[in-house]
C-alpha cells in the first residue's frame, strides 16, 4: 500500500529515511528505528495484558487475551527477524499455541 506508520522523526533521527525501507533487508539505523517501535508496542501490551481480567463476557476475555498473546509472539519474531528480508509470521503451531494459551489465562483469571 505504500504507506509508513512510523514518525517521519524517527527516521532523522537515526540517520536514514523512508526510502531504506525499500532494501531487501534492515539497515542498523532501520533495526535500531524498528526496536524503538517494538520498545513502544511492547510498553503498551503490559495494561493491554491485563484487559481479559477487566471484561465480564468470558468469550470476549478469551479473544482479547488470544490477540494481546498474538501481540506478543509477533513482537518477539519481530525483534529476532528481519521484516524487510522475508514476511514475518506466527507458524499455525505457534498461532494455535498462541489461541491455547489466550484462552486458559482468561479462564485462569475467571
Amino acid at each position: 500500500l505504500d504507506r509508513v506508520y512510523l514518525p517521519t522523526a524517527w527516521f532523522a533521527e537515526e540517520g536514514t529515511n523512508v526510502t531504506e525501507l525499500r532494501a531487501g533487508r534492515s539497515s542498523p539505523a532501520i533495526r535500531r528505528l524498528l526496536d524503538r517501535a517494538l520498545d513502544e508496542v511492547d510498553e503498551i501490551l503490559v495494561p493491554a495484558g491485563m484487559i481479559g481480567t477487566a471484561i465480564v463476557n468470558t468469550r470476549l476475555a478469551m479473544e482479547a487475551e488470544v490477540i494481546c498473546t498474538i501481540a506478543r509472539s509477533l513482537s518477539e519474531k519481530l525483534r529476532r527477524n528481519d521484516p524487510l528480508a522475508s514476511r514475518v509470521t506466527l507458524s499455525k503451531r505457534q498461532y494455535i499455541g498462541c489461541c491455547i494459551a489466550g484462552v486458559l489465562r482468561a479462564i485462569w483469571h475467571r
